[in-house]
C-alpha cells in the first residue's frame, strides 16, 4: 500500500453537527449500516484506531489491498488520515496542518528554493511508527506545479515539478 499522498486528501468541513434531527440520525445509520462499511473493518483494526486515536471518530473507513484506512478530524480539527494492517498495527498517518506547523527548517528551506510561491494546496505532516515525521507540501509558482516531501530537518527527499499549461 502506498502511503496517502497530497492529492488523496479530503479537505472536509464537520456538517453532520449541523443535522441533529432523530428522522435524519435514524435514516443515516441505516443507510450507513446497509453500506456494510464499519461492518467490514477488523476488531483488531478498529481497536487500534481507538488505542492511537481515543477521542477521535472515524469519518470513514476505506480497504485498499489488505490495508484499512481510517478518515477523521483530530483534536485539533484537523484532517488526518491513519492506514494500518488487517491486524491492526499502525502504518502510517497524515495530518493537513498549516504552514504555520512546519518546523523552522522545513518553511525556510522551501522558501528559499522557490520565493515565488503564488498558492499552496496542501500541507501534510506524515508520521511512521519510529520514525521522525516527513512533510509534504503541494504549491504553484508562477510557472510549476510542485509536490515536495522533506524530512524533519528540512532537506528534500522527494520533488516533482510539472510545468503550468499556458494558452500560447
Amino acid at each position: 500500500m502506498l502511503p496517502l499522498t497530497i492529492l488523496q486528501m479530503k479537505p472536509q468541513k464537520r456538517m453532520i453537527s449541523k443535522y441533529k434531527h432523530p428522522l435524519f440520525i435514524a435514516l443515516l445509520v441505516f443507510f450507513v449500516s446497509s453500506l456494510g462499511l464499519a461492518q467490514d473493518v477488523p476488531a483488531a483494526v478498529s481497536q487500534s484506531f481507538k488505542n492511537n486515536y481515543p477521542n477521535a471518530e472515524v469519518i470513514e473507513w476505506e480497504a485498499y489491498e489488505g490495508n484499512y484506512t481510517a478518515s477523521f478530524f483530530n483534536t485539533k480539527e484537523q484532517y488526518c488520515t491513519a492506514l494500518f494492517e488487517a491486524d491492526g498495527d499502525w502504518i502510517s498517518s497524515n495530518t493537513q496542518i498549516a504552514e504555520s506547523g512546519l518546523p523552522s527548517k522545513v518553511k525556510n528551506c522551501w522558501q528559499k528554493k522557490y520565493p515565488e510561491i503564488r498558492s499552496v494546496s496542501a500541507i501534510l505532516k506524515t508520521e511512521r511508527p519510529g520514525k521522525k515525521p516527513q512533510y509534504q507540501i503541494s504549491f504553484e509558482t508562477n510557472e510549476l506545479l510542485v509536490n515536495l516531501v522533506f524530512n524533519h530537518k528540512g532537506k528534500i527527499k522527494k520533488k516533482l515539478e510539472e510545468p503550468i499549461a499556458t494558452d500560447n
